[in-house]
């Protein structure tokens, strides 16, 4: 299966979601959120990009929630929105634009 076109391309967006991706998988199968600093560090601390705001990340996130709306897709068969385990410090909960239904079940 090719990638994803959400998650195509060279910007800091698309790398950083590509990098984020492993990471977000293993909080998944941990059962655990992280929050927007967390992956901030967690990127930094892995070598795979420099410290931006946390806020930013709310931009890869989405790259994944599409990809994952891609996949399920060309799958036929709902995929969890592994985007929302990113979650705001202040009230746990993922930013705005999170797709908290997998499309199949819109």
């Amino acid at each position: 299966m090719p990638l994803p076109e959400a998650l195509q391309g060279d910007s800091w967006t698309k790398v950083t979601a590509r990098a984020a991706l492993p990471i977000l998988i293993w909080c998944a199968k941990n059962g655990r959120t992280i929050t927007y600093g967390q992956l901030d560090q967690e990127i930094v601390n892995r070598g795979l990009g420099h410290h931006v705001m946390a806020v930013q990340y709310g931009y890869p996130a989405g790259s994944i929630g599409s990809a994952l709306i891609e996949t399920e897709e060309e799958w036929g068969e709902p995929i969890p929105p592994l985007n929302a385990i990113v979650v705001n410090a202040g009230n746990g909960l993922p930013g705005k634009g999170v797709n908290l239904l997998p499309s199949a079940v819109l």
